[in-house]
């Protein structure tokens, strides 16, 4: 197996070297994607598509408004870049339309927000079920070196395990729960010891930078 690291830096040096001493060693390396294994196992995609059925009337409500708030933005986008920098944002702000703008944009993310906390709730119940399956994974592989792909310059097919690692979640975990509890806060779970490789979900973009419609 070869992978070649592009980072930079001692820790560039430092990875070299493992990877180099590895056919004298008899350690391993491979490559792997946590949030590629987790999103496309049978748990997540059958739970994603529960709360597009669950939740549709809400979701159809926020792609509603967007897209009529797409035009209203998009005469901002001077550039035609296809987002707003701060000038862009700044002219915005001073229209006489932004207070409605805005009021849209507080509807549309109310109207989903249910959808967005079932999401997170599902991949806090499975972050710790993809932490086991990778541990599996390497232990069964005997595998003691992983990067991630954006680390990666080439590496051989075999290289990669993401597909291992949900393979390993499928057999044990087909479904989980949509429905958080009352109290729940997204979290919560990992508050007394993170993941090795948590799963995020999508954050909004900087307030400096914001894509249009």
């Amino acid at each position: 197996m070869t992978i070649k690291i592009t980072s930079l830096g001692l820790g560039a040096i430092a990875l070299t070297g493992m990877l180099a001493a590895s056919s004298a060693s008899a350690q391993t390396a491979a490559v792997a994607d946590p949030q590629a294994a987790l999103t496309q196992s049978v748990a997540f995609t059958n739970a994603i598509n529960q709360i597009r059925t669950t939740y549709k009337t809400q979701l159809d409500q926020a792609e509603s408004i967007r897209k009529a708030l797409g035009p209203q933005e998009q005469v901002f986008d001077t550039n035609k870049d296809g987002q707003l920098d701060e000038q862009e944002l700044a002219r915005m702000r001073a229209a006489p339309n932004f207070a409605s703008i805005q009021q849209q944009e507080q509807q549309a993310a109310t109207a989903e927000l249910p959808a967005l906390r079932a999401r997170a709730y599902v991949i806090e119940q499975l972050s710790p079920r993809l932490q086991t399956a990778f541990k599996n994974v390497l232990a069964a592989k005997r595998i003691s070196l992983v990067v991630r792909p954006e680390a990666v310059l080439t590496a051989d097919n075999t290289a990669n395990i993401t597909d291992d690692i949900t393979a390993e979640m499928n057999k044990n975990t087909a479904a989980v729960s949509i429905t958080p509890p009352a109290n729940w806060q997204p979290g919560q779970a990992g508050q007394a010891a993170a993941p090795a490789a948590p799963v995020t979900t999508p954050t909004p973009a900087p307030t400096g930078t914001r894509r249009t419609r």
